[in-house]
């Protein structure tokens, strides 16, 4: 945005009406999908001093992608992709770099106004228009736990969840695994909702020897290797 100056807006708009489309919910309807992830900046709802972004353009495409869904009978997986100051430090939070989210000189303020924007999305999605197309509400994107101390990302989900519950959202809500052992989360974060669940990425397509496997081969490593994860993700003795 930086590098783009008076043309970022003309640019973006371009490229948000013309790289996902309405033709491309018709394909994942089509294709026998039921619900799709949609990843959307925080900056679609507000932009503060010192951010390069262009405000706002994307509210109104994640809107008009939820009215897609909405008529080609598709359910909706909100996905809060990033957050003040990034939660990953990585170029799809918005900021590649070091993390200032729950770290560093303003991780309390950006901890704070992340807390805000879910104020200010859950009490619009919690509208009854949004009760039948939105089935999941996601807290954050990937949040590297890593990195960050567990109790922070914890802590701040806990407050995210109930600024989201009292303002009437009823649906599933989602909180990233943190890159942490599914066994990690045995004994953390129990009893805190009835209706959560934990968002894991398993992807083949970011390092060289996956990249290289044949087709058959890449379905078997993930039968072979995410099968027992899925096995016991789904036990609800366990996480």
């Amino acid at each position: 945005m930086e590098k783009l100056g008076p043309s970022a807006a003309r640019v973006i708009e371009s490229h948000y009406a013309t790289f996902v489309t309405k033709q491309t919910f018709i394909d994942i309807q089509n294709a026998g999908l039921d619900h799709v992830r949609i990843p959307y900046p925080y900056w679609a709802v507000t932009t503060y001093p010192g951010d390069p972004y262009v405000p706002q353009i994307a509210w109104r495409y994640l809107l008009r992608a939820i009215e897609w869904a909405r008529d080609c009978g598709i359910r909706v997986n909100l996905d809060l992709h990033s957050l003040p100051g990034s939660q990953n430090g990585w170029a799809h939070s918005g900021h590649q770099g070091p993390i200032g989210w729950l770290m560093g000189t303003d991780g309390s303020l950006n901890g704070q106004r992340s807390l805000d924007i879910h104020n200010q999305l859950s009490q619009f999605f919690a509208q009854d228009r949004y009760n039948n197309v939105v089935a999941i509400y996601g807290l954050v994107n990937e949040p590297k736990m890593l990195v960050i101390p567990e109790q922070s990302v914890l802590d701040w989900n806990s407050q995210a969840i109930q600024i989201i519950r009292n303002n009437g959202i009823k649906q599933y809500i989602t909180f990233g695994d943190g890159f942490l052992a599914l066994n990690q989360w045995d004994d953390m974060f129990k009893g805190i909702d009835s209706k959560l669940l934990m968002d894991t990425h398993q992807y083949q397509i970011f390092n060289v020897p996956q990249l290289a496997l044949k087709h058959q081969d890449k379905i078997n490593l993930a039968c072979s290797g995410w099968t027992g994860l899925i096995v016991a993700a789904n036990n609800p003795s366990t996480g």
